[in-house]
C-alpha cells in the first residue's frame, strides 16, 4: 500500500494555497494522502485528504549552542552571529511531524510512504510511482542529495521515500531529548541529521538534487532565504571597538524600512534601514565600558546582554565573533 505524508504549517492564505494545489493535484491521481499539520488546515483542503492530524504544538528550541550561525564577509572582515536567530531550530516541530506521520502510516498499514512538504509542486505523477517501484525493490528508502560548501552529503529536505518494513515502531518513536542528541551529533545541519540517523542505517537508494525537477518535483516554492532577509548582530573589533551590524538583503524579506532600536545602559538609539542596505551601526563604545544592552527589531526585542554578569559576557563572545581578513 501506498501513502502520500503531507507536512504542513499553513498559517496564511499563501502558504494554504501552495498545500491545497498540491492536494488537489494528488486527490486527482487518486493517492491517499496522510495531512500532518502544526496549523489549522481549511475543511476544504482536509477532505481531500483521507487522513488528517492537527498536533498543535509548535516548539522552538531557545539553546543559542543550537543556533544556525550568521556569517557574511566584509571588507573589514568576517561576522559570524547566532544572535540574528531568537530561536534555535524548528528541529523538534519537523521531526514530531515526520516520526509522528510514519508512525501513524505503519499503524495504518501502509508500506511505502512519499514524505512530502507542502511546498512541492509535482509536474509529473510518475515521480511518484517510479520512486515506489524502487522501494519495491527491497530498498529502505530514497532520498535526493547534494554536496555542501564542506563536503558534506547533505539530503534535499522536502522529500524522501520510505519502505516502511525496514521501520520499527520503535525506530519511528518521537523522543524529544534523542532527537536533541542526534541533531548534537549533526550539527548544524538537519539534512546531515536525516541522512545519517534515519536513512543511511536503512539500505538507502540515492539520487542527486539536481534530478528532482527533471524527474517531476518542482520544490521549496515557499523558500525565501534564511529568516526573512534581514539580520541584526553586534560586532566587537580587536580593541573592543563595539558595533550593531544590520544587514538587509535586497531581493528577500518585508519592503519599506525597519526601524532598529538600542539601547545601551541609559543611551537610547533609534534607526532605520531600507531594503538592500547594510550598516554597522557605531555605539560610540568600547564592550569594556557597556554593563547591559539590548536590541529591538521593529519594536521587537532581538537580544540582550546584562554584562554585570561574567557569564553574559562568556555568552556575548561564544554568540559573536569577528575575525579580521
Amino acid at each position: 500500500m501506498e501513502l502520500i505524508l503531507l507536512s504542513a504549517y499553513c498559517p496564511d492564505i499563501k502558504r494554504q494555497d501552495l498545500l491545497r494545489n498540491l492536494v488537489r493535484y494528488l486527490s486527482s491521481q487518486n493517492k491517499d494522502i496522510l495531512l500532518v499539520s502544526h496549523s489549522q488546515v481549511p475543511q476544504d483542503i482536509v477532505d481531500q485528504c483521507k487522513f488528517y492530524f492537527y498536533d498543535e504544538e509548535n516548539k522552538f528550541l531557545p539553546n543559542d549552542e543550537l543556533k544556525l550561525w550568521f556569517v557574511i564577509e566584509h571588507n573589514h572582515g568576517i561576522i559570524r552571529s547566532r544572535d540574528p536567530y531568537q530561536t534555535s531550530t524548528s528541529l523538534i516541530p519537523v521531526y514530531r511531524l515526520f516520526l509522528y506521520g510514519l508512525g501513524i502510516a505503519k499503524h495504518l498499514g501502509y508500506k511505502y510512504v512519499h514524505y512530502l512538504e507542502y511546498d512541492n509542486e509535482i509536474t509529473d505523477i510518475d515521480f511518484i510511482n517510479n520512486n515506489t517501484k524502487i522501494l519495491k525493490e527491497g530498498y529502505g528508502n530514497i532520498s535526493y542529495r547534494y554536496i555542501n560548501e564542506l563536503n558534506q552529503e547533505l539530503i534535499e529536505g522536502t522529500y524522501a521515500a520510505y519502505n516502511l518494513d525496514h521501520y520499527s515502531f520503535e525506530d519511528l518513536q518521537f523522543n524529544e531529548d534523542e532527537i536533541i542528541a542526534k541533531y548534537r551529533r549533526n550539527y548544524p545541519f538537519v539534512e546531515l541529521m536525516t541522512r545519517t540517523e534515519y536513512l543511511d542505517p536503512k539500505n538507502p537508494y540515492k539520487k542527486q538534487q539536481e534530478d528532482l525537477q527533471q524527474e517531476g518535483l518542482i520544490s521549496n516554492l515557499n523558500y525565501s532565504g534564511d529568516g526573512d532577509g534581514s539580520y541584526v548582530c553586534p560586532v566587537i573589533y580587536e580593541d573592543g571597538t563595539f558595533f550593531i551590524y544590520h544587514h538587509r538583503q535586497p531581493n528577500l524579506g518585508i519592503d519599506g524600512e525597519e526601524k532598529i532600536e538600542i539601547i545601551i545602559d541609559n543611551f537610547y538609539v533609534r534607526v532605520g534601514t531600507a531594503k538592500g542596505l547594510c550598516r554597522f551601526i557605531p555605539t560610540g563604545k568600547l564592550i569594556d565600558e557597556v554593563k547591559h544592552f539590548k536590541v529591538l527589531k521593529d519594536s521587537k526585542v532581538l537580544f540582550e546582554y546584562d554584562l554585570t554578569q561574567p557569564s553574559e559576557k562568556e555568552r556575548l563572545f561564544e554568540n559573536n565573533k569577528f575575525i579580521r581578513k
